[in-house]
């Protein structure tokens, strides 16, 4: 954990207006100690490092997004994963991220489907992290070729043999491979205090 730092808790979670705020919360098991893991965007903005039991918050331009997750500390491309899609400005967007043995995953919530209220008592469960300014775009730069331009190609690759596949229309496949302006939360969502 080193390209990022706790921070406190906002009580609101708000979009500017011509953006969209995206959450990245990584409910790890077991413990806080695993590794953290770094988001970036496909243009290779860094947007998080969150590590098991936090979250963090970032603001990205409406429109076409792609979001990469891994642990490029690790050196395999290959173990990261990613979504595209769209947002809608105003929105905030909630992504879980999972990993197991060194690999990552990332996932959007579905605002239809966990209702505003109750994502935000679970985002007070966990720690808010914000980026270190003067390392975290930098070491994301540094490894850019080597890790984050492979696994944004590789994620291209495998939404191309999903749509040969005909299985990209299936519900479960849409949210693990894209990310729909209604997934979004109507700006702001509210976190209350921790219990």
């Amino acid at each position: 954990m080193t390209l990022a730092t706790q921070v406190e808790p906002q009580l609101t979670i708000s979009a500017q207006p011509d953006s969209a705020a995206v959450v990245f919360v990584y409910d790890g098991f077991p413990t806080p100690s695993f590794q953290a893991m770094t988001v970036v965007s496909e243009s290779g903005q860094f947007l998080a490092q969150v590590r098991p039991h936090s979250y963090a918050v970032a603001q990205v331009k409406a429109g076409h997004v792609g979001f990469y997750a891994g642990r490029p500390e690790l050196g395999y491309h290959e173990w990261c994963h990613g979504l595209r899609g769209e947002v809608a400005a105003g929105k905030v967007y909630v992504f879980s991220i999972g990993s197991m043995f060194g690999t990552g995953s990332l996932a959007a919530e579905h605002a239809p489907r966990f209702p505003a209220e109750k994502m935000g008592a679970y985002l007070s469960l966990f720690s808010q992290l914000g980026p270190d300014p003067t390392r975290a775009q930098a070491e994301t730069d540094r490894v850019a070729a080597d890790f984050w331009k492979p696994c944004v190609e590789a994620q291209a690759d495998q939404e191309a043999d999903l749509a040969k596949s005909g299985l990209e229309h299936m519900e479960n496949f849409q949210g693990a491979f894209r990310v729909k302006p209604e997934d979004g939360y109507d700006s702001p969502l509210a976190v209350p205090e921790p219990p």
